[in-house]
């Protein structure tokens, strides 16, 4: 399964419990972002966000991978 960040999820084990995180990207932070990917005609070298949109998604993406890793999936860079 490839994401948006080229990662691969690899795991044959699904939880069969209910597992909380707090998200640090509001949903308006979210779909701001999307917008702004959206907006543009082609993909372009680089784009304008918002800097506390971006730090709130790398800070979401760690603690993902975290809670991952914790229950034994191994995340790998294809």
């Amino acid at each position: 399964m490839k994401g948006t960040a080229g990662y691969c999820i690899r795991s044959y084990f699904v939880p069969p419990f209910v597992i909380t995180m707090k998200l640090e990207t509001s949903l308006n932070q979210y779909e701001e972002l999307h917008r702004i990917i959206e907006t543009k005609k082609r993909r372009p070298k680089s784009i304008t966000i918002p800097t506390e949109s971006l730090v709130n998604i790398l800070i979401d993406h760690s603690r993902m991978c975290a809670k991952l890793t914790g229950m034994g999936v191994k995340i790998v860079d294809d």
